[in-house]
């Protein structure tokens, strides 16, 4: 799991430097105090931190790392996405095909 923390801090960290060249008042750059190459440090107050959690942590405290900040990755790549005139790509397609595969009279049974 820690290799899927690591991944996650640096797409969010890269994603983070992304939309505050984009707009370094973003409202969504306010969740982390410090971004370091390494390392994210959250913002120090409870109610940004509760904000944080409410929004992008679905279990709460119980929310695994990779999956909060994988979660705030996704809101910062559609902001600055968005920012830049590009649609928002988070979102799952409406649409999934499924193929079933009905086996015919004329099929010799594979066992």
């Amino acid at each position: 799991m820690a290799d899927d923390c690591d991944a996650a801090i640096m797409l969010a960290r890269d994603e983070y430097w992304r939309l505050q060249r984009l707009k370094p008042d973003h409202e969504l750059l306010r969740y982390l105090s410090k971004v370091e190459q390494n390392a994210l440090t959250h913002a120090s107050d409870d109610a940004t931190r509760a904000d944080f959690v409410k929004r992008f942590a679905p279990k709460g405290g119980n929310t695994p790392a990779a999956v909060y900040l994988g979660h705030y990755f996704l809101a910062m790549r559609d902001a600055a996405d968005a920012l830049e005139g590009k649609p928002a790509r988070s979102s799952p397609s409406p649409t999934i095909e499924r193929v079933v595969h009905e086996p015919t009279d004329d099929e010799e049974i594979p066992f």
